[in-house]
């Protein structure tokens, strides 16, 4: 597979900065697209996880993690903690370089793949494979379903695409909480009924909903989530991959108010596939969202890393000569 794009997410940040433990060698990113180069054993196609045949040249994503078929979660469909994983752009390579800052990658044959519309841009395409699908599955994880009072903790694109997810599942409403003031007018294009700056949140001595969605990794809104809830609450949590600070929680405020907290932490095929079908289908609605986005070459990728450090963009999109 050759690269096409790959966008700068979060993690990659916090690994090149040193903010995140990671392993070495490997080759950071993620979120990118490629084209196939090569077929399994030359033939002249093969086939995506949806049947859909794919030929040389095809705009394809793929699983990013590698898993083996035979431990005890693969076994049970939660292949994303396969025992034997090897996850692309986090995991050290033995042999050959994967990740998506590498223009090449090689994949076995049993590892799902998808086939792009042509609707769907290089960087939306790159989202499938973390920020889109991880907040299609967060989502997803909701006991209770969207005719409540959401409250989102984030000012990356992984939040986005939550408040854009519940506005088209018409969560009655969609409040943002954030750390980052220039990211104001985004969450405002996506039409959430209220952001909040983090300062603001905290000073308020009280503040009623239904369900939390962290994706920043806050740990006194994650803490305070138990008063504030409603019965029957529920909290979801998908920013802690990072060292955080520890909580404090009250299991008996827990039971008596049957509050639900969640975790999500990367995705099944499955997952993947349904979040490219509702990808397909949101498509005009939020293709804004590329307009808060750089494009670097790469060539000149480390000033890419310093532009998302200074400017913290949603994302820096690498774009690979082709």
């Amino acid at each position: 597979m050759k690269t096409v794009s790959c966008n700068l997410c979060g993690a990659d940040l916090k690994s090149y900065y040193g903010k995140r433990p990671v392993a070495v060698p490997l080759v950071l990113g993620h979120e990118f697209l490629s084209i196939i180069v090569e077929n399994p054993n030359g033939e002249e196609f093969t086939t995506d996880y949806n049947n859909q045949m794919i030929y040389k040249g095809d705009r394809v994503i793929f699983y990013i993690i590698h898993f083996c078929s035979t431990c005890y979660y693969c076994n049970n469909g939660l292949p994303q903690k396969c025992i034997n994983q090897q996850k692309i752009g986090h995991s050290v390579f033995s042999v050959l370089p994967m990740g998506g800052l590498s223009s090449f990658n090689v994949f076995d044959k049993h590892i799902p793949i998808f086939r792009i519309p042509n609707k769907v841009s290089d960087f939306f395409a790159g989202t499938l494979t973390c920020s889109f699908t991880t907040a299609y599955t967060a989502l997803s994880t909701l006991k209770l379903g969207f005719s409540r009072e959401f409250v989102v903790v984030g000012s990356g694109l992984l939040a986005v695409f939550l408040c854009l997810i519940l506005k088209e599942k018409k969560a009655t409403t969609i409040t943002v909480v954030i750390n980052d003031i220039a990211k104001a007018s985004v969450f405002s294009k996506a039409e959430v009924h209220e952001i909040i700056l983090l300062e603001g949140a905290l000073s308020r001595k009280t503040m009623k909903y239904d369900c939390l969605i962290d994706a920043a990794g806050d740990s006194t809104l994650i803490e305070r989530a138990i008063t504030d809830l409603t019965d029957f609450g529920e909290i979801v949590l998908l920013g802690s991959t990072h060292p955080v600070n520890d909580i404090k929680i009250n299991p008996e405020m827990l039971v008596r108010k049957c509050i639900s907290i969640h975790s999500v932490h990367n995705y099944t095929p499955k997952d993947l596939s349904e979040a490219l079908s509702l990808m397909e289908k949101m498509y005009a609605k939020i293709a804004f969202v590329e307009n808060y986005c750089a494009d670097f070459q790469f060539s000149n990728v480390k000033e890419a890393f310093q532009y998302a450090k200074q400017f913290n963009p949603l994302r820096c999109k690498i774009n690979f000569a082709m």
